[in-house]
């Protein structure tokens, strides 16, 4: 079994810098086919910019990341903007995120 193809998502000492600040430095890791990785930490440690750069959402600063383009993966923001006091449809709520490739 060749290990190297199972690897679906990659870091490689990634990074994200805004706002003249590291957001999150030095991040290494494979998520191969099967695994269930969960990222745990304090709030604000950069737990969810290192999804989004692992998923494509952001570019890192620094480092690589690579996503397989043949798997479909799904991310759940911790917040959304929306304006619950208005009607609003199962349909319409699954229509208001777009995914990483739009």
């Amino acid at each position: 079994m060749d290990r190297a193809k199972d690897i679906l998502v990659s870091l490689d000492n990634a990074g994200v810098f805004m706002s003249d600040k590291w957001l999150v430095r030095g991040v290494s890791l494979d998520v191969r086919r099967g695994e269930i990785v969960t990222l745990i930490g304090p709030n604000g440690s950069g737990k969810s910019t290192t999804a989004k750069m692992a998923l494509g959402v952001i570019n890192p600063s620094e480092g690589s990341a690579k996503c397989r383009r043949d798997i479909c993966v799904s991310y759940v923001p911790q917040k959304l903007s929306v304006d619950w006091t208005m009607p609003l449809t199962v349909n319409r709520f699954m229509t208001l995120t777009q995914t990483a490739n739009e």
